[in-house]
């Protein structure tokens, strides 16, 4: 039996993006969740700029499942063909919350011509996406929902297409403070007692009022909707504070310190017809429960950036730049918005990005029925590798191969292979003596007659370098080593014939990461030191 792993038909190459669980917020995986995916990679220009990208509009950049098959569901906010920057959102059908996940990008496929982006990339919770990437200078409607709704924008005021500017996630739209707003209709929020309210906002400058408290006072606006009785909502900042309110306004969460200025800042309001709570860049900065109700329909239209009233008419116009609004017809989970705020502030460190392969090498075919094969950090010093196999036939022996740079493979490992077997088995090593940084593993099965395949490949990060430093080498009566404090856990000196002579040796720590070993009671020599993972060599002068 077989298990084959088959690249998208027509994909010359691809990358493989490994999510870190450890940005992932609780226990919990989260299910059909956008993960934005943001960088600037020459390998993803167009052919004509130097890259592998077929598409000038990046058509033929796709994303599948780690299986390279299930094709997932995603949306293109931008794309440059000259630099290779992509802004693409990907929804994770299962994200998870303890282990690292890993999806590939396919793209070098000359035959695709149509816009792949789906509406399928934002869940059935969503009721508006708007990532403000769009011209407010343009033809109306100018800011485009991205979800299935429809609920497209029409900019106000003297907005034009210099108002476009870079953003938090991808562009976003800068607001004069004065007159400039966006008008998203009536109805969108009409008859909700369940909500979140998200933007990522970067002011200019604060509209001054010490006492927010609704609808009736000078504040900016990022998201408002001013009506009477329960059909109000609000999203607002000024000198006194951020503040999220809902019915009259008199329901309301104000913080004790507005946002900073020139500084992007991530907001989130929920309510679930009992609590509200505010959320500033993925912490809870304010709840007010009691609060119960429905928004009504009192034919009034939601705005961002602005409100009611200008000139003396207790003005609500925001003075800075507005990115990727959303709003859900859900009370999005603490863990969601943590997990939101971690993706979207920082996309390098939310996930890695492999070097370049051939589609081909990206997703191989083992001849066997490989369940798993997975990599994974334990406590940043040392690798485990895993698979399983439920099936085995004429299977000689595993290697498990490491690369620091996905093109030059050393062989770290030899397993022997069950030869033939129909029940489920285990296999696991520890790469004790990884790459610090990123590195990737494969593994490569070797039947009797010497034909091989390799499985997927996997990365791995070490963000802190685990090695040691023994000196001066050759020494006299006494060598220093440093490194981290792990490794001075199992000490001991053998000479060349094998004995252990540590008991002959003196061990003391200085200044919390450097051992002092007296060496003045060995002989002239050669000796091996062995620490918990790793063997040196030393000359005892």
């Amino acid at each position: 039996m077989s298990s084959a792993y088959t690249q998208p038909a027509g994909y010359g190459f691809g990358k493989q993006i490994l999510i870190q669980s450890s940005q992932v917020s609780g226990t919990v995986s989260l299910a059909n969740f956008p993960i934005l995916v943001s960088f600037t990679d020459n390998d993803i220009r167009t052919t004509v700029n130097g890259g592998n990208v077929e598409n000038t509009n990046g058509f033929d950049i796709i994303f599948t499942s780690g299986d390279c098959s299930t094709q997932l569901d995603h949306q293109i906010e931008k794309y440059n063909p000259t630099t290779g920057e992509y802004v693409a959102w990907i929804r994770i059908p299962s994200l998870q919350a303890t282990i690292d996940h890993g999806i590939h990008m396919y793209y070098g496929n000359a035959a695709i011509a149509t816009n792949p982006s789906s509406t399928d990339t934002w869940n059935a919770n969503y009721l508006g996406i708007w990532h403000m990437s769009q011209n407010p200078g343009g033809a109306a409607p100018q800011i485009t929902d991205e979800t299935a709704g429809t609920r497209d924008g029409t900019s106000n005021g003297a907005m034009t297409a210099g108002d476009l500017v870079p953003g938090r996630c991808g562009d976003g739209i800068d607001f004069d403070g004065n007159n400039d707003f966006i008008d998203i209709g009536d109805h969108l929020i009409d008859g909700l007692t369940f909500m979140t309210i998200e933007a990522w906002i970067y002011t200019g400058s604060l509209r001054a009022n010490n006492s927010p408290s609704g609808h009736n006072s000078n504040e900016g606006a990022i998201v408002h909707k001013n009506g009477n009785g329960d059909d109000n909502l609000g999203l607002t900042v000024c000198t006194g504070g951020t503040t999220f309110y809902i019915d009259e306004g008199s329901d309301n969460i104000l913080t004790t310190a507005p946002p900073p200025l020139n500084s992007w800042v991530h907001l989130v309001g929920t309510w679930e017809n009992t609590t509200m709570t505010l959320y500033e860049n993925g912490s809870v900065v304010g709840t007010l429960g009691s609060v119960n109700g429905t928004i009504l329909n009192q034919n009034v239209h939601l705005r961002f950036g602005g409100a009611h009233g200008a000139g003396g008419g207790n003005p609500h116009y925001f003075d800075g730049i507005i990115d990727e609004i959303r709003i859900s017809n859900t009370n999005r989970s603490a863990n969601w918005i943590s997990t939101e705020y971690n993706n979207q502030n920082s996309p390098a460190t939310f996930y890695t990005v492999s070097s370049e392969f051939t589609a081909a090498t990206l997703c191989a075919t083992l001849p066997i029925e490989l369940i798993d094969f997975d990599a994974k950090a334990i406590v940043n010093d040392y690798v485990k590798l895993d698979w399983q196999t439920a099936s085995e036939s004429q299977n000689d022996f595993f290697t498990i191969e490491r690369s620091k740079n996905g093109i030059i493979w050393e062989e770290i490992n030899r397993i022997t292979g069950a030869e033939n077997s129909s029940t489920l088995l285990n296999y696991s090593i520890m790469d004790y003596n990884p790459h610090t940084g990123l590195s990737y593993y494969r593994l490569k099965q070797t039947d009797f007659d010497g034909e091989f395949e390799y499985s997927l490949v996997r990365s791995v990060n070490i963000t802190t370098d685990n090695n040691i430093n023994i000196f001066p080498n050759p020494a006299s009566n006494q060598i220093t080593i440093t490194g981290k404090q792990i490794a001075f856990e199992e000490i001991n000196f053998y000479n060349t014939l094998g004995q252990n002579v540590t008991a002959l040796t003196q061990q003391s720590i200085k200044n919390g990461g450097q051992l002092i070993i007296d060496l003045s009671r060995l002989s002239q020599g050669m000796y091996y030191i062995k620490t918990k993972n790793k063997v040196f060599k030393i000359l005892k002068e």
